[in-house]
């Protein structure tokens, strides 16, 4: 991750902290992991993706509310960036995430994204 972002690091009008956010993100992506591991949890990921994205939904709706923004931009542009993130990131990235950790666990979920697939 600080080889991927570590040349933007002072990029112009982006404080240093907004970084951590990337920490932050996949530290609690762990955290999930293990807790939903732990607590053995039985929704599909189908289930598990519609109460992230109502729960992501509800929260930025409350900021964007706060911060005088709640409208969003007009712009074709936009709509398609929210598509493709909600549908590329969202439901291919984490669901696919979501259906390995499920169906052969965390370990192997974090081997399968760390390494290449090696002959047997």
């Amino acid at each position: 991750m600080a080889l991927v972002v570590g040349g933007d690091v002072h990029a112009d009008g982006v404080p240093w902290w907004a970084f951590l956010l990337l920490v932050g993100g996949m530290l609690v992506l762990s955290a999930g992991t293990l807790l939903t591991r732990r607590a053995g949890t039985s929704e599909s990921p189908l289930e598990s993706l519609t109460i992230q994205g109502v729960t992501t939904a509800a929260l930025f709706t409350v900021v964007a509310a706060v911060d005088g923004r709640l409208a969003p931009p007009a712009d074709p542009g936009f709509l398609w960036s929210v598509a493709g993130v909600v549908g590329l990131s969202t439901s291919g990235g984490y669901g696919a995430y979501l259906f390995v950790v499920r169906r052969s666990g965390a370990t192997r979920a974090a081997r399968c994204s760390t390494s290449r697939r090696r002959p047997r």
